[in-house]
């Protein structure tokens, strides 16, 4: 359900996951210098996405609340409702 409070929680996390990805990927191209060498920076990148490709998912199984202010709670038109909604906003992000 989108009120309970681990959907809500979740939500917070990917809200600060993309304010501290706004501010650290500008920072890194702008002043860090390019190495071919792997940092710990790569690393927590790579969770974030992870973390991104995790919220995408859950978004298939998350009810919404229609005009009506009804939950929806089936799965085909929900994930009909994210997928011409925000689905492609989220894969491009």
């Amino acid at each position: 359900m989108p009120n309970d409070v681990p959907k809500q929680y979740w939500d917070y996390y990917m809200t600060f996951l993309v304010l501290f990805i706004s501010f650290v990927v500008p920072f890194r191209v702008a002043f860090v210098e390019d190495t071919n060498e792997s940092s710990d920076w790569d690393w927590i990148l790579l969770a974030i996405d992870i973390c991104f490709f995790v919220d995408i998912v859950l978004n298939f199984f998350t009810a919404y609340v229609n005009e009506n202010k009804e939950y929806v709670l089936e799965r085909k038109i929900i994930i009909r409702h994210y997928v011409l909604t925000w689905f492609f906003l989220d894969l491009i992000s």
